[in-house]
């Protein structure tokens, strides 16, 4: 049988793509999803929180072996396991779940802070770290200011100007995932033991934005609606190594291991390019895949009594030719960040966990699997203005409350920070600063470095992605021994009873709770501290003459390609004259600047003053 995008789901399809179950999971084990969210240059962050989520897990993973001959009541670590079972990420997140994906076949050194109270230095190297390499060292400022802007030649695409920034630190930094997994021209050797806290069936999915869309159709009666979906997402599925001979399902684009191609990681590393290009800042970028892929999109739909039937959405060949889509074989298009519409990674991560029309336990006593929702930016409301003062203001107003309005539904969030629901949590920046000489705690975007100019100013300064980097380690080892819990009777974990007492969490209601992911005694106590606030050596100005050269090559790239076109040239003629005679690259680069100079110093509306 021919299969096209427009024919009909199988029963088996449907059961093995929309699986209705909650996954199977072996006894004892809490499985584990993770939702990273959007950063821009807060990814460092998230890095970090990454970073340290694999160090734990495998400290915890090597004492677990070295006492597995032990009575349990000798064991100084609790037994059970947690296993992750599905990455789900946008944006700056979606590159950081893809870091993660290539790097988890191989052993590597964890970049640690150097207690130091007076900078942010790591302790040994950090050469094969690779969530430090690309977030700390990997992209900078300066490098995406680089004037890689070809003169425009009339018909020729590769010569236009597609993005404010360069797209060259972007696809140097793809390439090192890909590279990740060889040291010159031999493969990096994998872990002598696969990561057993890593499913052998690990899904990765990349949430994006699909500028071309998908049309789909509904029955109305004799009629049809029609709607275009623009939410996208990719899924891969990961073997780091373990035994896996399941076949590719239908619906994943690819199956990825430590011993394929460059070309495929390639491929995987085009989608992650795609789901962190920020619109207008970074370039859109074109994909290709399987028009039949589109096959495999439904939505749940509530019953009349209880319940949620699950309902495929229909493409018709006759709908796709209208739009000039063939219903069989290859689909272009071009992607964007997800956060441009609401691709609902979480509910993604969620059904992996529960099944399309099952749920996840929320009691604390019988929760066996939960989703971490890891992001910087879960901090207090920030508004737009309320009369923008000109068209550009308002462009930003709209672009930024698009991305803020799509970021993640609410329910989600409300879930997520609910103290009673334990199949839910987040993650978020958090530390103490002192405004006015008194100490308050801050939260998301007030705790980064990178969360001014629109979450750009981390790419400023090697120092800021440091600090926040080594934030989100520290955060993540106070959210893994004091909020990642559940009860101390929990009938997943079973924690033995002579270890309660050494890891217990008592809440203010005096509930005894454990942590699902334990540290290990050397984990718990090494303290790193709280990273330094740098205070930035870098001059604003130095950037004025890079940033003035990109805007003019950018500027003049866009008139020229208008003035190809006969009906407008006498307009843009005018404009490009009245463009030189007002020198507006210096102009921008001018207000630029000015732009940094107001960050730095803690000008923004969410920092009122630099912490101390």
């Amino acid at each position: 049988m021919t299969i096209n995008a427009s024919t009909p789901l199988s029963y088996d399809e449907i059961n093995q793509v929309f699986r209705p179950s909650r996954l199977p999971l072996p006894d004892r084990t809490f499985g584990l999803g993770l939702v990273l969210g959007g950063t821009v240059s807060a990814g460092a962050f998230t890095a970090g929180v990454l970073d340290y989520l694999v160090e734990a897990l495998d400290a915890w993973e090597k004492v677990k072996s070295e006492e597995k001959d032990r009575p349990e009541e000798q064991r100084t670590m609790p037994p059970h396991s947690t296993r992750l079972e599905i990455v789900t990420g946008s944006s700056g997140g979606g590159v950081c779940g893809a870091i993660l994906a290539r790097a988890l076949a191989y052993p590597f050194p964890h970049v640690q802070r150097k207690n130091r109270n007076d900078h942010n230095e790591p302790t040994g190297s950090t050469d094969h770290n690779p969530f430090w390499t690309l977030w700390v060292e990997g992209l900078r400022f300066s490098d995406l200011l680089e004037n890689d802007v070809p003169e425009f030649q009339s018909g020729n695409p590769n010569t236009l100007a597609t993005s404010v920034l360069s797209q060259a630190p972007i696809d140097e930094a793809a390439q090192k995932i890909v590279d990740y997994g060889f040291v010159e021209t031999d493969r990096r050797a994998v872990c002598e033991t696969p990561r057993q806290w890593v499913a052998p069936q690990l899904q990765l999915i990349l949430a994006l934005t699909n500028l071309r869309g998908i049309p789909y159709s509904v029955g109305f009666g004799a009629l049809k609606q029609y709607f275009v979906n623009h939410a996208d997402h990719a899924r891969f599925r990961i073997n780091t190594g373990q035994p896996d001979n399941i076949p590719k399902s239908p619906h994943e684009l690819m199956v990825l291991g430590p011993n394929d191609s460059r070309k495929k990681w390639t491929d995987l590393a085009e989608y992650a390019k795609a789901t962190g290009a920020f619109p207008g800042g970074f370039p859109a970028r074109q994909l290709i895949r399987d028009i039949t892929d589109y096959r495999f999109r439904a939505v749940l739909v509530p019953e009349e009594e209880d319940g949620h039937e699950l309902i495929p959405l229909h493409m018709d060949a006759e709908d796709l030719a209208k739009v000039g889509i063939a219903d069989t074989g290859p689909y272009a298009y071009m992607a964007v960040d997800a956060g441009a519409t609401n691709n609902a990674p979480v509910e993604l991560a969620r059904t992996h966990l529960s099944g399309t029309l099952e749920r996840n336990s929320r009691d604390p006593h019988k929760a066996d699997r939960a989703i971490v929702l890891i992001d910087p930016f879960a901090d207090a409301p920030q508004c737009g203005p309320g009369a923008p003062k000109s068209v550009l203001e308002m462009l930003g107003a709209l672009v930024l409350g698009l991305v803020r309005q799509t970021r993640y539904e609410t329910r989600d969030l409300l879930l997520a920070l609910d103290e009673k629901v334990f199949s839910r949590f987040m993650l978020t920046a958090s530390r103490k600063i002192k405004v006015q000489g008194k100490e308050r705690h801050a939260i998301g975007g007030d705790a980064l470095c990178s969360s001014r100019m629109g979450a750009f100013f981390g790419f400023i300064d090697e120092e800021y992605s440091k600090h926040d980097y080594f934030l989100g380690r520290q955060n993540c080892k106070e959210f893994l021994r004091n909020e990642f819990v559940v009860a101390h009777d929990n009938e997943c974990l079973r924690y033995p009873a002579h270890l309660i007492d050494k890891y217990k969490v008592v809440t203010a209601e005096g509930q005894v709770s454990v942590p699902i992911i334990p540290l290990t005694d050397l984990l718990r106590d090494t303290d790193e501290g709280t990273p330094v606030w740098p205070s930035g050596q870098f001059k604003p100005d130095d950037f004025k003459e890079r940033i003035k050269d990109r805007a003019e090559a950018v500027i003049n790239n866009l008139l020229i390609e208008l003035q190809g076109k006969p009906d407008w040239y006498d307009l843009i003629n005018h404009i490009r004259n009245a463009v030189i005679r007002a020198n507006l690259s210096d102009w921008v680069a001018s207000r630029v600047v000015d732009w940094i100079k107001k960050a730095k110093a803690g000008g923004t509306p969410s920092h009122p003053l630099p912490p101390l």
